[in-house]
């Protein structure tokens, strides 16, 4: 089975683009940075009952992203599948030839 046959989901990549509000207060306000990119999404097993006490947050799930030419996924961007956005906790960018592997969690 190849790996690309395993990318069941598409995603979107956001980044951060501040903005104002009618009472020109700052705001977050979110962009498409990449679109359509093949994905896989799974549940984090590297969690354990001690979270709390950890020096570094843990992604509660695990996203398999196809490497593309020029793609840069920052821990400052988010990721859209389907309407639920997610907060990067973790990209880790360097340790596939052939795909990025972010560890997210939900934003509620």
């Amino acid at each position: 089975m190849s790996f690309n046959s395993l990318l069941n989901e598409i995603c979107t990549i956001q980044k951060n683009t501040p903005t104002t509000n009618s009472y020109n207060e700052k705001i977050n306000g979110w962009s498409t940075k990449y679109a359509n990119l093949s994905c896989r999404l799974r549940k984090n097993r590297r969690q354990d009952g001690n979270r709390d006490l950890s020096d570094f947050d843990i992604g509660d799930y695990i996203l398999y992203i196809k490497k593309e030419s020029n793609i840069e996924i920052l821990t400052s961007d988010q990721v859209l599948i389907g309407s639920q956005a997610y907060k990067i906790v973790r990209a880790d960018t360097e340790s596939s030839k052939h795909h990025f592997e972010l560890e997210i969690s939900k934003i509620l």
